[in-house]
């Protein structure tokens, strides 16, 4: 039976490459995103794009209720321009925010996804040199590290609401 599937993030690489992967195992993927037209010509066959203004959930609330899964992706690119103070703050909000509104609406949702899953994103561990890591090791301390391990935070308030989470860690040194 297919699956109903809400993707943010969906026009980065990792959730384009999915996106398309699940469109063609015979899931309904429900695309979150701030360009419609974009993402129909990058990902053509979901089953609906939503306009998606993380800072607006009222707009997209409704859309959560009869899925089967939450994966949550979107985030300011960490490479699309120079770090400066302000797009530091962009690369966190964008994350938190996101990760905290998704969250509170699945929790307050009638009809709740099974499960949520949240790709936290690189560097979670920090800059570990040649350290074999194990999902159980601490986050690291450096910028990258701490987006992350807000982002992780976030994320775990699903499971208040009773969901299923999953997070994947994504590391430059994976084991």
């Amino acid at each position: 039976m297919p699956k109903k599937i809400i993707i943010t993030g969906a026009s980065g690489l990792i959730g384009a490459n999915l996106s398309k992967a699940l469109i063609n195992r015979g899931d309904n993927v429900y695309i979150f995103t701030r360009d419609i037209n974009k993402t129909k010509n990058i990902i053509p066959g979901a089953a609906d794009y939503i306009e998606w203004d993380y800072n607006k959930p009222d707009k997209w609330a409704e859309c959560l209720n009869n899925k089967d899964s939450v994966i949550h992706l979107a985030g300011a690119n960490i490479s699309g321009k120079r770090w400066s103070s302000d797009y530091k703050e962009t690369i966190l909000k964008s994350r938190e925010i996101s990760t905290r509104n998704l969250a509170d609406v699945i929790s307050s949702s009638t009809d709740k996804p099974k499960s949520f899953i949240c790709a936290s994103g690189v560097n979670y561990y920090g800059n570990s040199g040649d350290k074999l890591l194990i999902e159980e090791e601490e986050s690291g301390n450096d910028f990258l590290a701490n987006v992350c391990k807000i982002w992780e935070d976030e994320a775990q308030n699903v499971e208040k609401a009773g969901i299923k989470r999953r997070s994947i860690k994504k590391n430059a040194n994976p084991v």
